[in-house]
């Protein structure tokens, strides 16, 4: 299975958290790896919620920047280095 890796942002269903989902295929090191990038760069996760569904991975996060909803722009930087780390192993 080669499931190519996806990821959404929600600003609009949490009053005080971007939620962030993350599918890819699991592996292991997987959670390590999205947890690591969101607090390399400055993230704070508030709630983690991680299931896996055969292997696929869907890994929701419920985070901060500086305790406000990270910006399109950083949705965007973080979109792209997620996308990144965990397509490249």
């Amino acid at each position: 299975m080669n499931l190519v890796p996806s990821i959404r942002f929600n600003n609009t269903s949490n009053r005080y958290n971007t939620v962030l989902e993350v599918e890819a295929e699991d592996r292991p090191g997987l959670l390590n790896e999205i947890s690591s990038e969101l607090t390399n760069r400055g993230c704070n996760i508030e709630i983690a919620m991680i299931a896996t569904h055969g292997r696929k991975a869907v890994d929701v996060f419920y985070v901060t920047f500086g305790g406000s909803k990270l910006d399109e722009e950083q949705q965007k930087l973080l979109e792209n280095a997620l996308l990144h780390r965990i397509s490249a192993a």
